[in-house]
């Protein structure tokens, strides 16, 4: 049995300490796909965009 579902997200970033004195944060945004393969593990699929800074990005992840 395989199970596919849909995923929604919405996710913030902080990041201090870097060589520029100034702290950058985003807030991203994405819709994603998860293929569930029971003994096997997840197949995760996901693309979100840039609320402030823009971009779009792509991650596949397999999760045993």
């Amino acid at each position: 049995v395989r199970a596919l579902e849909p995923a929604a997200f919405v996710d913030s970033t902080r990041v201090a300490g870097r060589l520029e004195a100034a702290v950058r944060g985003d807030v991203d945004a994405g819709i994603g796909l998860r293929l569930a393969l029971p003994g096997a593990g997840t197949i995760r699929a996901d693309v979100a965009n840039g609320l402030l800074r823009g971009g779009t990005r792509w991650a596949f992840v397999y999760e045993p």
